[in-house]
């Protein structure tokens, strides 16, 4: 996408001539016209414009991406689709995303994520990715980590892929304490199970592990291997991971009357109390005993769990 000084100047001259012109007659045409349809086309065409950062500067003097933040919050669903791709366009050069930023562009993109249409979603959440840094973390509200969660159980795979990256970019920016207990609360519930089951349907599931779910875990097995319980890092309990996995394999996918018959699983590397982790399950075949294949993954960095298993679910 980016391009350097050299590039384009080969590509529009040293003095590029009608851009500047151009814009503002489309911008212009947007705010004055009574046509729907011109509107949408106009607005479309902005939203390609917006892809090329040789604009970027333009843009923001022609105050085009307000014009885009104030279209996502339209009726008309052909604008907003527009609005939403300018915006993920612009947001991947800083001084667009700091633009945004301090025009609640975050507020704006987070009502979207209700959205019916799929390509809507798609450039939203794609935009919060570039969005939500370090440096604008306190924009992360409730709400918004409430909506993406809820994206992990939509029927869109990519929809769902995209909430898994925003929500593992949020764990390794390690944001406050009060964030994972939201993420606990709305990625580790019972909602969201699948009624059918077919190949490729997946879930994911999020949790902070405690010392104390350690010790109680200890306390449960009889396991007080000082690794897990002396040890300044408290090393998880590999059956402990795994139970995170048969938790997923019985309340989201394949769901309630989940029987395991085969495990194979595998530990790559350790986990260790405080870690915040996710527990992937994938479908891979649908017959009377099924197969899925899980991974667990720790602050969003390392694998520290895989493995397979054939299942049966009954009624």
């Amino acid at each position: 996408m980016f391009t350097n000084k050299e590039q384009l100047i080969k590509r529009t001259g040293k003095n590029p001539i009608g851009r500047y012109d151009f814009l503002k007659l489309l911008a212009t045409e947007f705010k004055t016209t009574k046509s729907r349809e011109a509107k949408e086309q106009v607005l479309a065409n902005l939203a390609n414009f917006a892809y090329d950062p040789i604009n970027y500067g333009y843009m923001r003097q022609l105050q085009i991406i307000d014009l885009f933040l104030y279209t996502l919050s339209d009726d008309n669903l052909k604008l907003v689709l527009f609005a939403s791709g300018g915006i993920c366009n612009l947001c991947v050069d800083p001084i667009n995303k700091l633009y945004i930023l301090r025009n609640q562009g975050i507020r704006l993109l987070t009502s979207l994520l209700s959205s019916k249409d799929e390509d809507i979603i798609l450039s939203t959440i794609t935009s919060l990715i570039f969005l939500i840094t370090f440096e604008s973390k306190n924009e992360v509200t409730t709400e918004l980590i409430e909506k993406i969660s809820d994206l992990l159980n939509h029927e869109s795979n990519r929809i769902k892929n995209l909430a898994t990256i925003f929500l593992n970019d949020c764990i390794k920016m390690k944001l406050s304490k009060l964030f994972f207990q939201l993420f606990k609360k709305y990625c580790t519930g019972t909602s969201g199970v699948l009624k059918t089951v077919k190949s490729g349907n997946e879930a994911s599931v999020f949790k902070t592990i405690t010392k104390d779910d350690i010790l109680n875990f200890a306390k449960l097995t009889g396991d007080y291997n000082p690794i897990h319980i002396e040890s300044s890092n408290n090393l998880v309990h590999g059956a402990l991971l795994n139970g995170l996995v048969s938790g997923v394999f019985g309340t989201k996918i394949p769901g309630p009357g989940t029987i395991v018959v085969e495990q194979n699983l595998t530990f790559p590397a350790p986990c260790y109390a405080g870690d915040t982790v996710e527990i992937k399950v994938q479908v891979i075949s649908v017959r009377k005993i099924m197969k899925c294949e899980y991974i667990c993954i720790a602050n969003g960095e390392k694998v520290v769990l895989k493995g397979n298993a054939k299942l049966i679910k009954k009624s």
